[in-house]
């Protein structure tokens, strides 16, 4: 009686088998297409990212840009295109237009694409050879507020001696050439042709140098020891003639956005002569006294105790540093804004929490000690460096 069944399973197996198939078809081309939409999101988002921390560009160059991020990111994607729009903060109604701490600019990006499949031809439920995938993305990028640096530098004679297998001084130039050049970099992203990020350098031994163009010489500019014993805090705010009869082998480098300046003037110093910290942070002030943006920084670099500490910590006692700060914060900017001042202090070669003076000056948090010169260039880089864009998700 069951003989007339017999085969009815594979006659039905082979009837199902191209449903089968075309399921398996849609499970892989599926997938495929699922993971590579999840690529292209992603790809567009580094895209984004990528156009808010580059110098501003022309749109086609920022076309080549995206292209070869999406090319590299995503494959099987043919006859890319790309839609990018800039929004300047006047023209964000999200901008807020009055706080420089947020305003930004938005790079809203498009991008869409044939995504081929891997038959190469249409498939049996319903694919065509070839797919349109598409996202979008949106990065800001913070305009963050130009900044005046003031490397306050150690150029006492024990700069002279080696340290981690390198010349002390030798390090330090690099170093603060390789800052300034970043400085730099950093005022050629800003879309902002007004905002410019200046650096100055003081060197210090006992004192501080002035270059005196008329006689082709640098000579000393001392604050405390013409001072000493102090009377008047606010006396310190008041610029020194150079003593002409104490010639230096360095000299001060009033701001300049030019990194290639602070670059070919560093070639010639020497260091010499003893250590006085609190020489190279007054004159500091007084040059932060005179710049035009809004956030001003003072970086420290030394290597070793102040030969006089018993004049710093009372200095720091009269509340010297305190008395700085407040004169330049108490300033305003060209278009009105409040000027911020900060002060920091890295260390190197030496353990600078016996340097009472220095700690007390900046406070505790604002003193680093760097174990090998790359730790001095992480240190700078984490005091000035600055967010260049933020990706928040949309719908893609």
């Amino acid at each position: 009686m069951r003989q007339p069944q017999q085969g009815i399973a594979i006659i039905l197996f082979l009837l199902l088998l191209p449903v089968i198939f075309g399921l398996m078809v849609l499970g892989i081309e599926g997938g495929h297409k699922l993971r590579d939409k999840a690529r292209l999101g992603d790809a567009v988002e580094v895209a984004a990212l990528a156009m808010s921390a580059r110098p501003p560009d022309t749109p086609e160059q920022n076309r080549k840009l995206v292209k070869s991020i999406i090319n590299t990111m995503v494959s099987d994607l043919n006859n890319v295109s790309v839609s990018l729009h800039t929004v300047a903060c006047p023209d964000n109604p999200d901008c807020n237009h009055t706080d420089s701490s947020k305003k930004f600019t938005e790079y809203q990006l498009k991008v869409s694409g044939a995504h081929r499949n891997w038959l190469g031809q249409e498939t049996p439920l319903g694919f065509n050879s070839a797919v349109t995938l598409g996202s979008k993305a949106t990065a800001r990028k913070n305009h963050g507020e130009a900044i005046d640096v003031f490397f306050v530098a150690d150029f006492s004679s024990s700069m002279g001696g080696p340290w981690r297998r390198v010349i002390k001084i030798d390090m330090l130039k690099g170093i603060l050439t390789q800052a300034a050049h970043k400085l730099e970099g950093f005022t050629r992203l800003e879309t902002d042709p007004q905002k410019k990020n200046t650096i100055a350098l003081i060197p210090f031994s006992l004192s501080t140098y002035e270059y005196v163009p008329g006689m082709n010489e640098s000579f000393a500019v001392n604050n405390i020891h013409t001072l000493w014993p102090l009377r008047s805090l606010p006396d310190l705010l008041v610029e020194k003639e150079p003593d002409t009869s104490d010639p230096g082998s360095f000299h001060t480098i009033h701001p300049t956005t030019s990194a290639q300046k602070i670059e070919d003037k560093l070639k010639a110093m020497k260091p010499h002569g003893a250590t006085a910290s609190f020489e190279g942070i007054i004159r500091a002030a007084q040059l932060a006294l005179k710049t035009n943006n809004a956030k001003r920084l003072i970086i420290v670099l030394t290597d070793g105790e102040d030969s006089y500490k018993d004049i710093h910590q009372q200095l720091v006692e009269h509340g010297y540093c305190k008395t700085l700060t407040s004169a330049v914060e108490q300033q305003r900017t060209p278009s009105g804004e409040r000027v911020k001042l900060d002060m920091a202090v890295i260390s190197f070669s030496y353990d600078v929490a016996g340097n009472t003076g220095l700690v007390g000056c900046v406070g505790k948090n604002k003193v680093f000690s760097a174990e090998d010169p790359d730790a001095i260039s992480d240190i700078i880089s984490a005091l000035f460096a600055e967010e260049v864009g933020h990706i928040y998700s949309t719908a893609r």
